[in-house]
């Protein structure tokens, strides 16, 4: 992670947690509101672990626990998870975007190898070459197992019908 996805990391969850603090806090005492008190510690724990994911440095680890906070326990301000979504998301296009180019700057070194690996055998002389033999025709190989044509399906027979009549004499 770079220090500006940390620092917006951290600010997204200090956000959290103020905000979490701001709607709940203020009712901890009132007997109408005694769901609060959870609340403020599920969400309390959710700007934590959106912390410690910031710390860790995985980008994808960071983007989900920013999803996570933006589900949240906002209650009727549900827009005020909106910005973690986008924090979530961004974590994670970055991360998915850096893996892609990683990986084709991988596969292009081992290509690079192969080819590399590839010039040197073909100097060489094969077996088959050293013993005077013609070479081999391209294409695939001819495959040793045989399968014998299905034989032409049989119509089938139509079916006649024949009047049978009553001879009740």
């Amino acid at each position: 992670m770079t220090s500006r996805e940390r620092a917006l990391g951290y600010a997204g969850a200090a956000l959290a947690a103020v905000g979490f603090a701001a709607l709940y806090a203020a009712h901890l005492g009132e007997r109408s509101h005694a769901h609060d008190a959870g609340y403020l510690v599920i969400g309390l724990v959710m700007a934590s672990v959106l912390a410690a994911a910031i710390r860790t440095g995985s980008r994808y680890f960071a983007g989900f626990a920013a999803i996570i906070v933006a589900a949240g326990p906002w209650g009727k301000n549900a827009v005020y998870g909106f910005p973690f979504l986008g924090l979530g998301g961004w974590y994670l296009l970055t991360a998915s975007r850096l893996q892609r180019e990683r990986t084709a700057e991988r596969a292009a070194a081992r290509r690079a190898e192969r080819a590399a690996t590839r010039g040197t055998e073909r100097d060489r002389p094969t077996r088959k070459q050293g013993r005077g033999r013609s070479q081999e025709p391209s294409g695939p190989r001819a495959s040793k197992r045989y399968t014998p044509p299905k034989p032409p399906r049989r119509r089938p027979a139509k079916p006649t019908t024949s009047r049978a009549t009553d001879q009740d004499d």
